[in-house]
């Protein structure tokens, strides 16, 4: 299976010319895709109804599109058009932008989107929307999301740690395209949900926790010592303390 190519009517009169002309030039970037098994960790393919433009020409998908070849463990796998076939493949070569084509390109072949494989679930799934623009993105750079859960964290000073090491499993150079990390930190009778750099002070700016390190292996957070958290609030065991969101460069 592969996409379908729709050619331009044959070019003759000097109007038809100058209308056919001027519809080529419209569509260049044009691209309207979506993916299957957006929400889980299950391998995606192209859903039925994506289109793009390739290089002048029109591609459409009449039916879901498998993505072909074998992606590769710890890395942002790139899903590519190809421009002979029409058909999809793996890739982990990023693309780059061609401001001729109006899309993301490696050669004559265009990027459609991509996500991140830890060699058995498939995570942060994108696409391109329109031109430069990636869904879960900020600007022009693609942007992927990853949830952990912090798990059990007693944080009373009397039974517990000041700090948390989170194991990401993200690789060793992972860390290095973190744009963003947020800490949200849950009560013992989940009354309440708190963002780990609690302002409790509007005086002095005073914070009573955060993220304090990333490295190639985990995240540490910590919270301050006699600070809002340090007490019999937070000090359940066997029991997910909260969750931490990582945005981070595809």
């Amino acid at each position: 299976m592969a996409g379908t190519l729709i050619s331009f009517p044959a070019e003759e009169a000097s109007d038809w010319t100058a209308h056919i002309d001027m519809f080529k030039d419209m569509i260049i970037g044009y691209i309207r895709c979506s993916l299957t098994e957006w929400d889980t960790g299950t391998v995606p393919q192209l859903a039925a109804g994506s289109k793009a433009e390739l290089n002048g020409s029109y591609i459409t998908f009449g039916s879901n599109e498998s993505i072909t070849g074998t992606p590769s463990s710890g890395y942002i796998n790139y899903i590519y058009l190809d421009s002979a076939a029409y058909t999809l493949s793996w890739s982990t070569t990023p693309p780059t932008w061609s401001d001729a084509k109006q899309g993301w390109y490696n050669g004559s072949d265009r990027c459609l989107g991509g996500c991140y494989y830890d060699g058995t679930y498939y995570w942060g799934k994108w696409v391109y929307n329109k031109g430069d623009n990636i869904l879960h993105s900020y600007g022009a750079v693609p942007l992927i999301v990853k949830v952990f859960e912090i798990g059990d964290w007693d944080m009373s000073d009397a039974t517990g740690d000041s700090t948390k090491d989170l194991t990401h499993g993200m690789g060793t150079t992972w860390y290095k395209t973190v744009r963003l990390v947020q800490c949200m930190i849950r009560r013992d009778d989940d009354g309440y949900v708190y963002p780990l750099d609690r302002l409790v002070s509007t005086a002095n700016g005073d914070t009573v926790g955060g993220v304090s390190a990333i490295t190639g292996t985990i995240i540490n957070l910590s919270r301050v010592t006699g600070g809002y958290f340090d007490n019999a609030d937070f000090n359940s065991t066997s029991y997910n303390r909260g969750w931490v969101t990582a945005w981070y460069e595809a």
